[in-house]
Order: structure tokens, then C-alpha cells, then sequence
């Protein structure tokens, strides 16, 4: 089932990685390991767990939240131990998105026969035996599974040191996973490039781990920690990435053709926004320092993986596109021929011209964290951009056939139901615009401001959220220590009538939105020769036509960036020097509109909603992540 090369050295990813990516954090790692003359094997059992139970349902659960994710593998490791707690999570469990609970119970009682056959096969077939270090990396829902082979792979290779590291040992989360998991030996909690090859090498020389930074270890039955580590910079590896494994691994089960391969790549670590002024429900990361690399060798790498694998679908997998891609890598990748595609993560506020050149450059799926449409909510988010911000990316996204990816947050602490009212009122303007894609209460995350300064937010922490209890039946000061995500309570006492009712009207509204836009709502405006506008509203399934003369379209033109008021004018007379409006004749043009719904106003801020006709037209991707869905 799986050959064993010339190393001593194991690495593997759990589910639930998506099956349509390579695992970039064992590619990096062993790099680091061969800049150090040290070979590593690869195993990227998340395939062989998508080969077993079906493709689009590991993609399926790859996009829950990791209650029940961890728990089809937490089952296997606690069932001897703890069945009760382990048992009772079935009736307490949330929905995984399937047609009736009943379906739902039915796939998850065939998953879990799945799984456990799983992971007797992985254990054994592979030489476990043969590997002196096995290290698993742990991102997203991958504790449980990470456990639950851990255990398998101890039966089987008593003497391997077995290695944990990744986002999920972060702070006080690794010692956590040393107490609840008696497999495992070493936890890296640091960036693993420098840190993994010393472990390799101490270990290979008899040495102990003392005083290695961001690592802790078991000694006996003591869990003993080295200093805090420091970031590493994104471009330190110096070997050539690769994903060879991966494709060897699909073609070996069979999926090539079941899944849309994207390759992830890295441009940075860290979030250059998050470092001065961090969203505050944001914990994605304990470390927030911006690291970029050259954007020449990120380019470089792209050319590797294009010319190796075929592949012009790429990840990026940074917290937020760097700033100076806009000076180096977008403007080369926009210069060429072969245009690809590539799903980023952006802050709102891009200036056309910056969206324009991601759209030039190939990036035609993004993320652009915007959870809120109210000025007051974001305000109170810290996200550093306003509605109009927002709004205009959103037509942007569909003028420049850019797929975008966005949720909203609601229950942020301070949130008063006029403010989900706004939002409600304001939704059917935007029924020809990309809807959210889902909309949710905010979850409070370990290094988040909301957790970090709890006291200061009105939150009170109450400890791990509740249904970790029977995905990790542990006592209750480890579970709070092992999981990211926490229970809480708001200080006023819980929300008012008004308030959740705001809230449900609000997703509502989203709902009848996504509605709107499948069945094809319409606002888009078509320039004539002769400098005139027709604009077409069909939002609300009746067509209405609005005929600009040519001064009224050069100001609807200059509409197109959200403007504030004060400005309006003077852009204007820049891109119209013949225009004729005068300034009571600006007011009374953008009033008529705003009743009509044609443009939005917010506070000083006027924008254009009306969609320009896109260049050309692309086929929908398939998103590689279910969360993008």
C-alpha cells in the first residue's frame, strides 16, 4: 500500500485536509529537512481517507466546524475509555448540512465503520516500524484524526519518536495535547523549519531537547517546555517545494480525475493589518508579524509547479495578500499570455486600479473578509473599511468575473438591532451582487482582542465550548487548554428579543438574497458611443430602464469608486471637463437615484451599484475548500 523510502523520517496529514490540495505544510517541512541532508517520507492519508468514504464527502465534513469532524476520529481513540461522553455527543451534536438528522446519523454511523477500518489498513500498511521520527501536522480538524493514528502507529513502531506541530499546538495548546494524548512525545509550537531538523538531529545523536524554543516534550510524566520561539521568515527554505507524493498518491487510489487539483502556494505569513490594529473577533493566528517573501521567488515557484504538474489553479494560503505583490508579482503575472487562477485573501479596501491588476494578474477567487455591511458594526469589528468599501468590491468582483467568498458575523458585542435593521433594509439593493455565503453568530477563538481582553469587550469566558465535551472527554481545565474555540457570555446577560429578532430577519434577507441572485437579478448599465447610459433594474423581477444623458452618465461614471460628497464635483470636472451639472443639480441627480435605488449612500459616501457588462464570461470554479462554498 505505501513504499517506505531511504528515510527515517515520517510525515503525515490527517483528514481533514481537502482532498483537492497537496499538503504545502509537508512539502515545506521536508525542505527544511533536505536543507539540513535530511530525507523525509510523505503521507497525505487524507486522500486514502477521500478515496474510502467519498470525495465530496470528505469535502462535505472538511467544511464543518470541527465538532464532529474531530469526533468521527475522537470516537476510535475514546471509545475503551470514555464511551459514555463519547456516545452522548450523537444526540447533542450540531447539523452537518444533509437533507434530515436522520440522513445525517445514518452517514456519520457508516463513517465511523469507515474510519476505524481506516485506520487498521493505514497501520498496517505502512512501515511504521522502519521510521525512528513520525511527525503529524495538525491545522484544522486534524486532532482527533492525529490521535487516533498516533495510537494505531504506537502499536505498531513502539520505538518512534512521534512528533505533533502545526496551528493547533499553539500556546497552551501543545502542553494540552501532551496530557490528553499519551502517544504523543514532542509538540512543536513554533514554526517548524528551523525547529523540526534540530529535533531530527538531537534525537538521531541521543540528545536531549532541553532549551529548544517553541518545543515541549514529555519527560516521564512531566510535560517539560523550552522558551517561546520566534517567527521565521516565510523564504527560508532553500530546497525546492514540491508535490510529487501527492500526485503519486491520487494516481495510486485512483482519484485524478475526481477532484480539481489548486496548488497551494505561500506569499507571506502573518497579517500586515492584524499587526497594527487586529479585527477583534480574529484569532487565526497567535503571531500576527508580517512576513513577505520576494515576490520574484514566489513567481518562480508558480513557473516550477505550471511546468511540473500541468497546473494553473493556485492557493494561496496567506492570511492576507501582501501589499508589494501590487509592485512585483501582480504586474508580471498580469504581463503574460497564460492567464491562471488564483484564490487569495484581500482587505476590502483595494483601489480599483489595485482590483483591476488582480484581475489582470489571474486572481479570480477571493476572500475579502467583509462580515458586515453596517459602518457601526465594523467600526466595532476593527476591520479599518466602511460599507461602501465593501459594497463596491462586490461589483467590482462581478464587472472583473472575480468569485468572492464572504460571510457575515452577527452578536458582535455593542451590536444594537438598528443595526441589522440598516442591513436588512439595505439588501435588496444588492440582490444582482454576490450574496454571503453563509451568516453567523461570532465565535470566540483563542488570540482573538475578544479573548485576549475579554473584560474589555463585556465577554466572559466560561471555558471550552460545551460540545468539545464529547469530542475530547477530558477534565475540564485540559479541555480548556486543548481547544480554540470557548464559550462565553455576554456581560449585559443575553441578547434582547429585539435584537434576535433583527438578527433572524437579517438572515432572512440574506437568504432571499442568494435566491435573488441565482434566479439572475439584474442591475447593470451599458454606455453608448454618444457618452449616454441606460441602466436596467431587474432586482425585483420587474425590468425598469433609466436613461442617462451624457452628463448624467459622466457622474454616474465618477460614482463607480465610492466618493465622498465633498469630492464629488471636483472628479467630476476632471473626467468631464464639458460637463454642465452644477452642484444643486450633482444633489438633486444623486437624491433621485438614491430613491430609486440606483446608487448608495452612506453617511458622506455616495456609490454607484449598477454593474458594468464584464469583458468575458468564465465557468464557475469549484471552490477547494467547503468553507469557500
Amino acid at each position: 500500500m505505501n513504499a517506505k523510502g531511504s528515510s527515517d523520517v515520517a510525515l503525515v496529514s490527517m483528514p481533514w485536509m481537502s482532498p483537492t490540495m497537496p499538503s504545502i505544510q509537508l512539502a515545506t517541512l521536508v525542505a527544511a529537512l533536505a536543507d539540513h541532508g535530511i530525507p523525509a517520507d510523505r503521507y497525505e492519508l487524507y486522500l486514502d481517507y477521500a478515496a474510502r468514504v467519498g470525495v465530496n464527502l470528505s469535502k462535505i465534513m472538511g467544511g464543518q466546524s470541527g465538532f464532529v469532524p474531530e469526533w468521527v476520529f475522537s470516537r476510535h481513540y475514546y471509545q475503551d475509555s470514555n464511551p459514555d461522553r463519547i456516545n452522548e455527543f450523537r444526540a447533542t451534536r450540531p447539523r452537518i448540512g444533509l437533507a434530515s438528522r436522520e440522513l445525517e446519523d445514518e452517514v456519520l454511523e457508516a463513517l465511523c465503520i469507515a474510519t476505524d477500518a481506516f485506520l487498521e489498513d493505514i497501520a498496517a500498511g505502512v512501515p511504521w516500524g522502519d521510521y525512528s521520527a513520525i511527525g503529524f501536522t495538525l491545522t484544522v480538524s486534524q486532532l482527533g484524526p492525529s490521535m487516533a493514528m498516533a495510537r494505531m502507529v504506537r502499536r505498531v513502531a513502539p520505538q518512534a519518536t512521534i512528533i505533533f506541530g502545526g496551528t493547533a499546538c499553539a500556546g497552551p495548546m501543545g502542553p494540552a495535547i501532551l496530557q490528553a494524548c499519551a502517544e504523543a512525545d514532542v509538540i512543536v509550537a513554533a514554526d517548524g523549519e528551523d525547529t523540526l531538523p534540530e529535533i531530527v538531529r538531537r534525537l538521531a545523536a541521543g540528545q536531549e531537547l532541553v532549551g529548544m524554543a517553541g518545543v515541549h516534550w514529555r519527560d516521564g510524566d512531566e510535560v517539560r517546555s523550552g522558551p517561546a520561539g520566534s517567527p521565521v521568515h516565510p523564504g527560508k527554505v532553500q530546497s525546492r517545494l514540491d508535490y510529487d507524493p501527492y500526485f503519486a498518491r491520487l494516481d495510486r487510489l485512483g482519484l485524478r480525475d475526481a477532484v480539481e487539483v489548486w496548488l497551494p502556494f505561500e506569499g507571506s505569513r502573518g497579517c500586515w493589518y492584524g499587526e497594527k490594529a487586529q479585527c477583534t473577533f480574529c484569532g487565526l493566528h497567535e503571531i500576527m508579524k508580517f512576513r513577505s517573501r520576494d515576490g520574484e521567488r514566489v513567481l518562480a515557484q508558480l513557473d516550477f509547479f505550471r511546468e511540473r504538474y500541468g497546473i494553473t489553479k493556485f492557493f494561496g494560503v496567506d492570511l492576507i495578500l501582501p501589499k508589494e505583490f501590487h509592485e512585483t508579482l501582480l504586474p508580471t503575472l498580469a504581463r503574460r499570455p497564460e492567464k491562471w487562477d488564483i484564490f487569495y485573501e484581500v482587505k476590502a479596501d483595494l483601489t480599483e486600479e489595485q482590483f483591476a491588476l488582480m484581475a489582470a494578474a489571474g486572481i479570480t477567487w477571493i476572500q475579502p473578509g467583509i462580515e458586515s455591511l453596517d459602518h457601526d458594526i465594523l467600526r466595532l469589528m476593527r476591520k479599518g473599511v466602511r460599507p461602501t468599501h465593501n459594497i463596491q468590491i462586490l461589483r467590482w468582483s462581478k464587472e472583473q468575473n472575480i468569485q468572492v467568498s464572504w460571510n457575515l458575523i452577527t452578536g458582535i458585542p455593542g451590536a444594537r438591532p438598528e443595526m441589522y435593521e440598516r442591513m436588512t433594509a439595505l439588501f435588496p439593493l444588492l440582490h444582482h451582487l454576490p450574496p454571503p455565503t453563509g451568516v453567523g453568530n461570532f465565535q470566540l477563538h483563542r488570540f482573538s482582542p475578544y479573548w485576549d481582553n475579554a473584560q474589555d469587550y463585556g465577554i466572559e469566558r466560561l471555558g471550552a465550548h460545551p460540545l468539545f465535551r464529547g469530542v475530547f472527554p477530558l477534565p475540564e481545565q485540559q479541555l480548556d487548554d486543548l481547544v480554540y474555540w470557548h464559550d462565553f457570555r455576554l456581560a449585559d446577560g443575553d441578547r434582547s428579543a429585539t435584537t434576535e429578532t433583527a438578527i433572524a430577519d437579517l438572515a432572512a434577507a440574506a437568504k432571499a438574497w442568494l435566491l435573488a441572485f441565482r434566479a439572475g437579478a439584474e442591475l447593470s448599465i451599458i454606455s453608448a458611443d454618444d457618452g449616454r447610459a441606460v441602466i436596467t433594474d431587474k432586482r425585483d423581477g420587474d425590468a425598469r430602464r433609466f436613461e442617462l444623458d451624457p452628463d448624467e452618465a459622466a457622474l454616474y461614471t465618477v460614482l463607480s469608486t465610492n466618493r465622498r460628497r465633498s469630492v464629488i464635483m471636483n472628479e467630476l470636472e476632471r473626467v468631464s471637463s464639458g460637463n454642465r451639472m452644477t452642484d444643486a443639480a450633482v444633489e438633486e441627480t444623486i437624491e433621485t437615484w438614491a430613491d430609486a435605488g440606483l446608487i448608495y449612500t452612506e453617511r458622506d459616501r455616495v456609490l454607484a451599484l449598477a454593474v458594468r457588462p464584464a469583458a468575458d464570461r468564465r465557468a464557475a470554479l469549484v471552490a477547494p475548500h467547503g468553507y469557500l462554498e
